[in-house]
């Protein structure tokens, strides 16, 4: 279940209702994603460029998009997919196979981006938190583990981002366009 970097970025500008003219602005996200290691890319005899995406890939590449509009860089997206890519103790998967399963079966899951205040102004304190697709013990544990971590620092940027709106229509469309519907 695989779509090109081209059909990916189709699916993401149907659901988003974009014109025509940004497709070329899509395209050329999905590649910086692909050249900076920040997606799981597969690759068959189809070219350097042209790799595919698999639903995780492309949920990875959408939700990329959206914080490269709130202005995130590069870095913080590597540090992202760090998290992202953590397999999920529960379940043999990464942790968003694991929200993207939660959402397809009504589950709310919501990732907060959170920027802590640091004594060095050059330095990013960031941390990433996926709510909603784990037992809420394993949730609890991981907050007060992340909290010892941070000791003294305080949030000074929180943004929530609920995955049900971003990825819900996008994840349908996507199952869709593989199978040609």
């Amino acid at each position: 279940m695989t779509l090109t970097f081209l059909d990916t970025a189709k699916v993401m500008a149907s659901v988003d209702r974009m014109p025509d003219e940004q497709m070329a602005v899509l395209l050329r996200r999905l590649r910086l994603f692909d050249a900076k290691g920040l997606v799981p890319v597969h690759r068959q005899d189809i070219g350097r460029r042209e790799g595919r995406l698999d639903l995780v890939g492309a949920c990875m590449a959408r939700l990329y998009s959206e914080l490269l509009d709130f202005g995130l860089d590069a870095e913080t997206l590597r540090g992202l997919r760090t998290k992202l890519d953590l397999n999920d103790i529960d379940k043999s998967q990464t942790h968003l196979a694991t929200a993207i399963d939660a959402i397809r079966s009504g589950g709310e899951v919501t990732l907060y981006v959170e920027l802590w205040q640091q004594s060095d102004p050059w330095k990013k304190g960031l941390s990433f938190r996926l709510h909603g697709h784990r037992a809420k013990n394993t949730r609890a544990a991981n907050a007060v583990k992340l909290h010892e971590q941070m000791k003294g620092l305080k949030v000074r940027l929180l943004l929530p981002i609920s995955l049900n709106r971003l990825l819900g229509d996008f994840i349908s469309a996507f199952a869709a366009a593989d199978t040609g519907a």
